[in-house]
């Protein structure tokens, strides 16, 4: 008896020794995550559009924050929540972050200290100096951080004149992007100009529907030998012999031709609207995540000249199976054709974009740069959102004007992936959707019919 009853205690006190055992493990486990917790911040944002994520752009921007920058946001208490976890954001990514959210209704006197009358207002102090903001958003932040941050902001002139695109019109929504990175924008009249070099970092001719005049061309050539940066976007179907003469000279054609593409398109799309899904490796298209929509545009030839002082490359390119419509009244006619007609017509894949490098004197500040876009739709209006097209624009003008920390992909809303469903993508989707599945399901069932009998 004294044997059973001890032998009873001791596998007592064995699964209790077993249960104290696993709960010690399990809460030595808890309080390890819980430290871990505590000391590093780990954020996973499962949300198709990164609505909970800041952008590619924004994390370099905060992260090259050297001292402390102070954000005094006076506030509604219905706005503090979604105003904590905006600058939670910011936080994860730089410890320079600071912020204070104010109840403006309980702090009447510290409002009227900083001179704030309305929910919203904010704050912001860098190193002695003071900007007020309006109510705080992700790019509002970003703006103000660039605005304080940097010496001076770089300016981005589009020239005028000549039936150019309207800074003010089709090309407003670009123009407000650059302002949010913090860049001065303005447009110029050539004709009215000496100089150039200390009136802008970058220079941009968009569209223009008239050539330059002759006395224009010198003025744009001394600003590129200067070190000047200039973008050039010419759409097809139009002539400009002074302007494609000075491109040339820089060893860049903009070819007569309009490029079709019957297979890297939208679904169900234009062919004389083309997807751009390949970037050369260079510094401006190296964090592009996506391919670009260019809009009735023309291909672009690099002259291979033996030069020292100039050097061409290219940035973008169509697929293997577009080709340049050499023969325009073809697709203009009532019955338009886009075949491929050999030996009259340009094979792809094709240029869309090219950048060349000129230097005089061998010193880097004396070194212009010349970017040429066979289209200028592609940053206007509906098209500036479209896939990487903003990106290919604004990481080109930071990268003439040297803001290379704003070279990135920016945040944007999530859109529904039909709008951009490729050609291919949307036949494969048809095949898959309307013949595969409906087949496999079919044979599921008469399979299942079948060992049915057989068994019965």
């Amino acid at each position: 008896m004294r044997n059973g009853s001890t032998r009873r205690g001791v596998r007592s006190l064995k699964a209790w020794l077993r249960v104290l055992t696993t709960s010690g493990i399990v809460l030595a486990i808890f309080l390890l995550l819980e430290i871990a917790g505590n000391r590093y911040n780990l954020r996973v944002d499962l949300s198709l559009g990164k609505d909970y994520s800041l952008s590619e752009q924004t994390k370099q921007i905060v992260k090259s924050i050297k001292n402390d920058i102070t954000f005094n946001v006076f506030c509604q208490v219905g706005d503090r929540l979604e105003l904590e976890e905006l600058f939670k954001k910011f936080t994860y990514y730089s410890p320079h972050i600071k912020y204070s959210l104010i109840d403006f209704d309980r702090n009447p006197g510290k409002a009227k200290v900083y001179g704030v009358t309305s929910h919203g207002k904010t704050i912001v102090e860098f190193q002695g100096k003071k900007e007020t903001m309006l109510y705080p958003t992700e790019n509002r932040v970003v703006n103000i951080i660039l605005k304080l941050t940097r010496s001076r902001a770089k300016v981005v002139l589009f020239s005028k004149g000549h039936g150019e695109r309207d800074i003010n019109g089709d090309y407003i929504d670009v123009c407000e992007a650059l302002r949010d990175e913090n860049y001065e924008v303005g447009d110029v009249l050539l004709m009215e100009e000496r100089s150039l070099a200390k009136k802008c970092s970058v220079l941009v001719v968009a569209g223009p529907k008239k050539d330059f005049m002759n006395s224009e061309i010198p003025l744009l050539l001394e600003y590129l030998n200067s070190g000047g940066k200039i973008v050039v976007l010419l759409d097809p179907l139009v002539e400009l012999p002074n302007l494609e003469e000075f491109v040339r000279d820089h060893h860049i054609v903009f070819e007569r031709d309009i490029i079709v593409d019957t297979k890297n398109k939208m679904f169900l799309g234009d062919p004389l609207v083309p997807l751009i899904p390949y970037y050369a490796r260079h510094p401006l298209t190296v964090k592009m995540k996506s391919v670009s929509v260019f809009s009735t545009a023309r291909s672009l030839s690099l002259i291979d000249k033996k030069d020292n002082r100039i050097y061409v490359s290219p940035i973008a390119r169509t697929g293997d199976d577009s080709w340049g419509k050499t023969n325009i009244a073809e697709i203009k006619g009532p019955t338009s054709s886009f075949k491929y007609k050999k030996d009259v017509d340009r094979r792809g894949p094709l240029v869309v974009a090219a950048i060349a490098r000129k230097n005089l004197t061998g010193k880097e500040k004396d070194e212009g740069e010349l970017v040429c876009f066979g289209d200028s739709d592609f940053i206007e209006g509906r098209f500036l959102s479209m896939l990487g097209n903003k990106d290919l624009f604004l990481n080109t003008i930071s990268w003439l004007s040297r803001n290379v920390e704003l070279i990135s992909t920016r945040s944007s809303g999530f859109e529904y992936p039909y709008h951009y469903m490729s050609d291919v993508q949307g036949k494969w989707l048809f095949w898959i959707v309307v013949v595969i599945l409906p087949v496999v399901f079919l044979a599921m069932g008469v399979i299942a019919v079948m060992c049915r009998r057989r068994h019965a």
